[in-house]
This record gives C-alpha cells, structure tokens and sequence, in this order.
C-alpha cells in the first residue's frame, strides 16, 4: 500500500494491477478505505491517498 501514499491518485486499474486484486477486490478496498477515511474519492470515481 505504500504506493498509495508515493502517487497522488490511483485509478481503480491501477490498483487491481498493481496489486494482483479482482476488480471487485479493489472496488471494496476503496471503498472502505474512503469509509476508514483513508482516502478520498476523486469526481472520476478513483481515490487519492491522504
């Protein structure tokens, strides 16, 4: 997760490739990471990092 914090903002693409998730895997795990307040979600639909 540390390049989370390294890139200002992920798409949803990147995150499922960078770390081997399902699609579905990374749409829960931006989710409860904006719900944990980890991060924030973009108007495009990807998340940043705090």
């Amino acid at each position: 997760m540390d390049k989370l914090y390294i890139n200002d903002s992920l798409t949803k693409d990147e995150i499922t490739t960078e770390y081997a998730f399902d699609v579905r895997q990374a749409d829960y795990y931006i989710s409860a990471g904006a719900y944990l307040g980890l991060f924030d979600r973009l108007e495009t639909g990807s998340s940043a990092a705090r």
